[in-house]
């Protein structure tokens, strides 16, 4: 999710803001209602697998104030 998000900022020269190719998140919406188990952003994630679905991963630090709450981060 964070990578998509960087990718999403724009870039101050027009030309190349104009050629880049945007990055679609693709998959179900989860419902704010009644979430999905597990990860919450798994039904629109690239990179989910069966231990997603399973069990909600935990809050991390990874460098410094860093922090990711993914089973297969980057």
């Amino acid at each position: 999710y964070t990578n998509l998000l960087i990718d999403a900022v724009p870039i101050p020269d027009p030309e190349i803001e104009l050629s880049r190719k945007v990055q679609l998140i693709e998959g179900e919406l989860p419902s704010p209602i009644n979430p999905p188990s597990g990860c919450v952003f798994r039904t629109r994630c690239s990179r989910a697998r069966e231990k997603c679905a399973k069990q909600k991963p935990e809050l991390k630090i990874i460098e410094g104030e860093h922090q990711v709450a993914c089973h297969y981060p980057l």
